[in-house]
C-alpha cells in the first residue's frame, strides 16, 4: 500500500542519518524507479553517478540470474585505487555508497 512504502522510506532515511558522516563517503538512496530519496552529491553528480551504476548493477543481476536462475542478486562491491563502491539494490530501492577505502590509514 501507499501508506506502508511512506513509513518504509521514513524508516530508510532514519537509518541513513544514523550512519557515520564521514565527508568522502558519497550516499545516494533511490527508489527503483529513479527518484532520489537521499543523496549527499549535487542533483546533476547524482544523475550521473546514478545512470552509470544502475546499467552497471543491471548487467551484475543479469550475470547472477544467467549463472543460477535460482539465485538472487543482492549487493555489488568494487574497489579501485581510490574509491570502493557497493550497490545494494532491493526491490523499491537502491543504495549505493562510495567511499575512500584508505580512511583511517596512517600514511
Amino acid at each position: 500500500s501507499c501508506r506502508a512504502r511512506i513509513i518504509c522510506a521514513i524508516d530508510v532515511r532514519k537509518q541513513l542519518n544514523c550512519l557515520p558522516s564521514f565527508s568522502p563517503t558519497i550516499l545516494i538512496l533511490r527508489r527503483i524507479t529513479g527518484a532520489t530519496l537521499q543523496t549527499t552529491l549535487s542533483e546533476e553528480q547524482t544523475a550521473e553517478h546514478a545512470a552509470v551504476l544502475s546499467q552497471l548493477t543491471s548487467r551484475a543481476s543479469n550475470l547472477v540470474r544467467d549463472l543460477d536462475p535460482t539465485d538472487e542478486f543482492s549487493m555489488l562491491r568494487v574497489r579501485s585505487r581510490n574509491r570502493e563502491i557497493m550497490i545494494a539494490p532491493d526491490k523499491e530501492f537502491i543504495l549505493i555508497v562510495i567511499q575512500n577505502p584508505h580512511i583511517g590509514e596512517s600514511s
